[in-house]
C-alpha cells in the first residue's frame, strides 16, 4: 500500500470486503517495481535534461547574437539622430538632447564592460605540468579571449562617438572628467585578462594595444 497498511478489497459502498495479507515474495516484487519505476524515472528526466541544455544553449546563441545586434542598433540610432541634430543651429534644446545621447552611450558602454567583465570571470583556466597541455590551454583561452573581441571595439566606438557629441554640445570638459573614472574600470578589465592568464603563463597578444589606447586617452582627458 505504500503507507504500513494491509490492502483491503473494497466494494461500491465504500465498505471493506477483505483485508488482505502481503507475502514476502510479493514484498520483494513491490520493491524492485519501486526500484525499476524510479531508476526509469531517473533516466527519463536525465535524457529530457540532456536535450533541455541542448536547446538552452542553442537559444543562449541565438540571445547572445540579438543581443550585440540590439547593441549595434541603438549605436546607429544614436549616430543618425545626433547627425540630424546637428545639420541645423545647435540651440538649448538641441544641447539638452545631445546631453542625453552622451549619458545613453555611457550606459550603454557600462552595460558592454561588465558583460566583457562576466565573460571573462566564467572562463576557467587550470595550470597544467606538461608543457604541450599548456600550450594547448594557451591558445584555446587566447581563442576565447578573441571571441569577446566586440565589446572593446564597441566600448571605444561609444567613446569616439560620445566625444564628437559632447563637442556639438559643448560638454567636452565634463566628458573629460567623467571619461577618466571610466578608464580606469577598463584597466579593470585588463587586469582581470592578465590575472586569468597568469596559471598558464599566457600573455595576451592584445593586452599592450588595449593600454596603449587607455593610456592615449587618458593622456587626452587629463
Amino acid at each position: 500500500m505504500g503507507n504500513g497498511r494491509l490492502p483491503a478489497l473494497v466494494d461500491s459502498t465504500g465498505k471493506i470486503v477483505e483485508m488482505g495479507q502481503i507475502s514476502k515474495d510479493l514484498r520483494l516484487v513491490a520493491t524492485s517495481l519501486v526500484t525499476l519505476v524510479v531508476s526509469v524515472a531517473h533516466f527519463i528526466s536525465t535524457g529530457d535534461l540532456v536535450k533541455r541544455i541542448k536547446n538552452i544553449d542553442k537559444k543562449i546563441d541565438w540571445l547572445v547574437a540579438m543581443r550585440r545586434i540590439d547593441q549595434l542598433a541603438k549605436y546607429e540610432r544614436i549616430f543618425v539622430a545626433a547627425r540630424e541634430l546637428c545639420m541645423r543651429p545647435i540651440g538649448e534644446r538641441e544641447q539638452m538632447e545631445l546631453r542625453r545621447m552622451r549619458y545613453e552611450l555611457r550606459e550603454l558602454r557600462a552595460i558592454l564592460r561588465r558583460e566583457w567583465e562576466t565573460a571573462i570571470n566564467q572562463l576557467e583556466v587550470k595550470p597544467s605540468w606538461f608543457d604541450m597541455l599548456r600550450s594547448n590551454k594557451q591558445q584555446r583561452l587566447e581563442q576565447e579571449l578573441h571571441k569577446m573581441l566586440p565589446y572593446p571595439v564597441l566600448i571605444d566606438l561609444g567613446w569616439r562617438l560620445e566625444l564628437v557629441l559632447a563637442m556639438a554640445s559643448k560638454t567636452e570638459v565634463e566628458f573629460a572628467a567623467s571619461l577618466i573614472d571610466e578608464l580606469k574600470q577598463v584597466a579593470k578589465v585588463l587586469h582581470l585578462i592578465e590575472e586569468k592568464g597568469k596559471p598558464i603563463k599566457l600573455e595576451y597578444s592584445l593586452l599592450e594595444p588595449y593600454r596603449s589606447l587607455l593610456a592615449a586617452l587618458q593622456r587626452s582627458g587629463a
